[in-house]
């Protein structure tokens, strides 16, 4: 669910979006770290990913 009642944003989709700025701040010079998490995730796209996808990639790549 994207939006709550009221029409705001969902707390899971703001803490998926909040995980996913994670990732994206974590690019380096072996490339996108977001992309990796797609391919590692055998996703499409990031609507695809689960919060708990995001997370354990997060921790299992020591992101802050």
């Amino acid at each position: 669910m994207l939006h709550d009642k009221s029409g705001k944003l969902s707390k899971e989709t703001l803490d998926k979006s909040n995980l996913i700025k994670v990732i994206s701040r974590s690019i380096d010079r072996y490339g996108d770290k977001l992309l990796d998490f797609m391919i590692e995730y055998k996703i499409n796209g990031l609507n695809q990913a689960s919060k708990c996808q995001l997370e354990e990639y997060i921790e299992k790549n020591k992101l802050k």
